[in-house]
């Protein structure tokens, strides 16, 4: 599994999007999960597919809405024949909560203070999904024909959708604390990540990335197996055999170096991890007569 932020570089003075696309299968994506930095709501119109984030399996229809916050790496598979055509909404929470305004902040209950029954999916057959489904396409209808206003507009919408996600999750708030907590947390996990993924080939510990998330190294490796759903030398194995599997494909080292490079002085245990998580045995030859 590999996580991987997904910029959305949304606009500063009106931070916000919402476009139609529709969702394939991507072998390149498989067991890649992505996070970004603003709240997102997704409709699900036409298909069916699977979400996958923290640790747990959404089954999709059309009419479901699922909404990630902005600390949840997430992936999804589809199903159907068709794909599964969505409407994405994304937008950053300093469109509608202001720091200093504990008013504002409470719009974004739902993303933010969670309980432990919390599920990111909302079924097609709730009524508050069907009337946060029909304010999302008027928000993308307005978002397409940007007339006079419609920032005014779509931020209105939104404040009604959030609205009604509060109401739907009314008995599953966090205490803030928790949450405060939990964010911060999150944070040092991210740290921690992208200190594994820039010296993924030197001999890292646990300790030493516990020691970047400032986390005792116990509470590190509970916590990120939570958060990540494998353990840290699950994680960093997976980093750097996909890194070896890159490099298979294109350098025309050997397999020894490779292997060497991306942090393994041990090549039984690199041939069988290989296997494990590429699913085959390593061979420069072939793929470099593939490539040619």
């Amino acid at each position: 599994m590999q996580i991987r932020e997904e910029p959305q570089n949304l606009d500063k003075a009106f931070p916000f999007s919402i476009r139609e696309i529709r969702i394939w299968n991507d072998p390149a994506k498989k067991d890649v999960f992505h996070w970004h930095d603003c709240l997102e709501i997704t409709c699900i119109r036409q298909g069916r597919g699977r979400y996958y984030v923290n640790g747990r399996v959404y089954e999709m229809y059309g009419g479901d809405i699922i909404i990630f916050n902005n600390m949840e790496p997430h992936a999804w598979d589809v199903t159907g024949d068709n794909g599964m055509l969505a409407l994405v909404t994304v937008f950053s929470p300093s469109l509608v909560a202001n720091q200093t305004s504990l008013f504002d902040y409470e719009y974004l209950g739902p993303f933010l203070d969670r309980g432990p029954n919390f599920k990111n999916r909302l079924s097609g057959e709730e009524e508050a999904t069907h009337q946060i489904f029909g304010l999302l396409e008027d928000a993308y209808e307005e978002y397409a024909g940007r007339r006079e206003g419609y920032n005014l507009m779509i931020k209105a919408i939104i404040l009604q959708v959030l609205t009604l996600l509060i109401r739907y999750y009314q008995d599953d708030a966090k205490p803030r604390g928790q949450i405060e907590k939990r964010r911060c947390d999150m944070e040092r996990i991210g740290k921690a990540l992208d200190y594994i993924q820039k010296n993924y080939n030197n001999d890292l510990s646990l300790d030493a990335a516990a020691k970047i998330a400032c986390m005792s190294p116990n509470y590190f490796s509970a916590f990120f197996r939570k958060t990540v759903g494998e353990t840290f030398v699950e994680y960093l194995c997976r980093c750097r055999i996909f890194a070896a599997h890159e490099a298979i494909w294109n350098s025309n080292e050997s397999i020894t170096r490779i292997a060497s490079d991306c942090g393994f002085n041990n090549m039984s245990n690199f041939y069988r991890s290989y296997r494990r998580i590429i699913g085959e045995r390593p061979s420069a030859s072939r793929t470099h007569r593939e490539r040619e």
